[in-house]
């Protein structure tokens, strides 16, 4: 019985053994000058992570063992309970095959571990499908039918010889129960007093080798119950209420305030353009880079930047909330999916003076992350997605951006100002198969490609737009949803991999700020309280949300939340860590963690409260 098991163990450990091997060789171009010693040490520092998730799913099939065992004189029952086993093991191969071969796909852009947000993706199929490029679906049914082969091919061998070896009697028993201690023993990690953790495989400054270290299966079930943890428990929590609050308020309470007023229409219309995956990095008026949209930098240096904005989230749905709301990002909930709380949230209508006409436009499926449940609840009155532009031509994941604006610009010549709309681009999202695209493997010259084309499509509806009745009164605002890996490959937990374009354009905007620039460390959450308190005479406060054009401010902050991860960044350090406090990446002085301490943990009990 225990050259059973062991053979049982030892049948997942390579199982796990191949995913890496897999992870690693799709990747290869990850690896930083790493010797040869150091790579090879991912496959064994992840041991004690493997033999802690096989002993959880081998819980049950003991259980079925001591059955078996009693039973096994009733061949009837025997045979049943073999073929459960069976079908267990076929379904645990399934699972983790699909849950590897996701991490993989995923890998090259997120460049991290599978989090629990990201089965909510995978609910989505229909989505996951349409966004995936012809090269990262070849990737994933690649590993997935290695894994499933080798694997099926390794188990089938392991149940030929479970049939008719197990013997009814009481040294059998003995051994079962022996096997129970071990494998509870092995799923703690040890005799230790704290449990294993994730970072018992973080063993280099290499993100990615630490990445293939760490057991996929072990790192989503980890996600899922801090998840778990969080419906009820602030898990961020380090500090006391008091003193976190006060930290938070001595950055986001600005009671008293001068507002620098940038506008000369008092109620103008504000068109926010939602820019899928923008990085900073694209633009040369955002970062120090090579133009790869140069009709938006020429609108960028003639209008207000914001030159050191940051994502608060790494996906659309936490980024259309930061935008529309000022919803902080948190790495192990969304608010997104939880109705009760959506509702809890003041209205963008709320926030704007009375006659605002508002809409949200999108070539896509706002069913995503119900984002068009989030849009709803923001009582925004007009929500168009593909839906609604069912008669025009679509890529693979929606209406492209120069089919899509051009539909957009003649979208307000009936509307009744003023109006404040949004349109979400989309053709900077994988799989980039907009018109003409050009094929290849490089994600990043794919991505870039489509940020040149995007910018084109911008060209041509200014030059259409600039002649309607609407243009001089409108505000063009330009802000990303989150940011996107570039040529410049920045390490995991890097929070320069966080920065975002964020800039205003307009013949509404003071000729004395026309080209001014903004330089405040700040989130996408700022965009809120900064907007309404221009297009409203009294001043407004927007909980974490910091107006930017008040001139009482010289300093902001900019939370982070990424998958397993969070940071923030201020003007003299920044820092990202897991949610067990494990650092990352950190720069400067350390005031950064112990603000980002304080605002994460009131951030996140006010959505615990909600």
């Amino acid at each position: 019985m225990f050259k059973k098991a062991i053979s049982y163990y030892f049948k997942w450990l390579r199982f796990f053994f191949i995913g890496r091997l897999l992870q690693l060789y799709f990747h290869w171009n990850m690896l930083d000058n790493n010797d040869l010693s150091s790579i090879v040490a991912s496959f064994y520092k992840g041991i004690r992570l493997d033999l802690s998730i096989i002993s959880y799913v081998f819980l049950p099939l003991l259980f079925l063992l001591f059955v078996y065992t009693y039973f096994n004189n009733k061949i009837a029952l025997t045979t049943f309970l073999y073929r459960v086993m069976v079908a267990y093991n076929a379904l645990l191969l399934f699972v983790f095959a699909i849950l590897i071969s996701a991490e993989i796909t995923t890998y090259y852009e997120w460049k991290s571990k599978l989090q629990y947000k990201a089965l909510l993706h995978l609910l989505n199929p229909s989505e996951v499908v349409r966004t995936s490029s012809t090269h990262t679906t070849v990737v994933f049914l690649v590993c997935f039918f290695v894994l499933i082969i080798t694997g099926g091919y390794s188990f089938t061998k392991w149940h030929h010889s479970m049939k008719n070896t197990v013997q009814h009697n009481f040294k059998i028993f003995i051994k079962l129960l022996l096997l129970l201690a071990c494998s509870v023993l092995l799923m703690r990690g040890g005799w230790q007093q704290i449990p294993i953790q994730i970072s018992v495989a973080y063993y280099s400054t290499s993100h990615f080798l630490n990445d293939i270290a760490v057991n996929t299966p072990w790192a989503l079930m980890s996600s899922y119950l801090h998840n778990a943890k969080a419906k009820n428990v602030n898990v961020y929590a380090n500090m006391t209420e008091t003193a976190a609050q006060r930290l938070v308020d001595s950055s986001h309470n600005h009671t008293i305030c001068n507002v620098k007023k940038v506008l000369t229409v008092a109620n103008p219309n504000v068109i926010v353009f939602v820019l899928e995956g923008w990085s900073a990095d694209v633009m040369q008026s955002t970062s120090s880079n090579t133009s790869y949209a140069p009709f938006l930098d020429s609108l960028a240096k003639r209008g207000i930047r914001f030159t050191n904005s940051y994502a608060t989230g790494w996906t659309s749905d936490q980024g259309v909330a930061s935008i529309v709301a000022a919803q902080p990002a948190f790495e192990v909930a969304t608010i997104n999916m939880q109705v009760d709380k959506l509702r809890k949230l003041t209205p963008l209508s709320a926030r704007l003076p009375a006659g605002y006409a508002t809409s949200f436009h999108f070539g896509g499926d706002l069913d995503y992350a119900n984002i068009k449940g989030f849009l709803f609840e923001q009582k925004i009155q007009t929500i168009k997605d593909e839906d609604f532009y069912y008669y025009l031509p679509k890529g693979k994941l929606g209406v492209h951006d120069g089919i899509m604006l051009k539909e957009f610009s003649s979208n307000f010549d009936t509307v009744t100002p003023p109006f404040y709309a949004h349109l979400f681009t989309q053709s900077t999202h994988s799989p980039y198969d907009y018109p003409n695209a050009e094929k290849g493997s490089n994600e990043v010259k794919k991505y870039l490609d489509a940020v040149r084309y995007s910018d084109e499509s911008f060209r041509i509806f200014f030059e259409t737009v600039k002649s309607k009745k609407w243009f001089n009164t409108t505000l063009f605002v330009f802000i990303s949803d989150h940011s996107h890996p570039t040529d410049k490959q920045y390490p995991t937990g890097d929070s320069r991999n966080h920065r975002i374009v964020n800039f205003w354009y307009g013949n509404v905007i003071d000729a004395s700020y026309c080209g001014y620039v903004d330089s405040l460390v700040h989130s996408q959450n700022d965009f809120l309280a900064t907007i309404s308190n221009q297009l409203n005479t009294t001043a407004q406060q927007v909980p974490y949300s910091c107006n930017l054009l008040c001139d009482s401010i010289t300093t902001t902050p900019a939370p982070i939340a990424f998958h397993g991860m969070h940071g923030f960044v201020n003007a003299t350090s920044s820092h990202m860590k897991t949610i067990d406090n494990h650092l990352l990446n950190s720069r400067g002085n350390s005031s950064s963690t112990i603000e980002g301490d304080a605002y994460f943990q009131c951030a996140f009990q006010d959505y615990l409260n909600k």
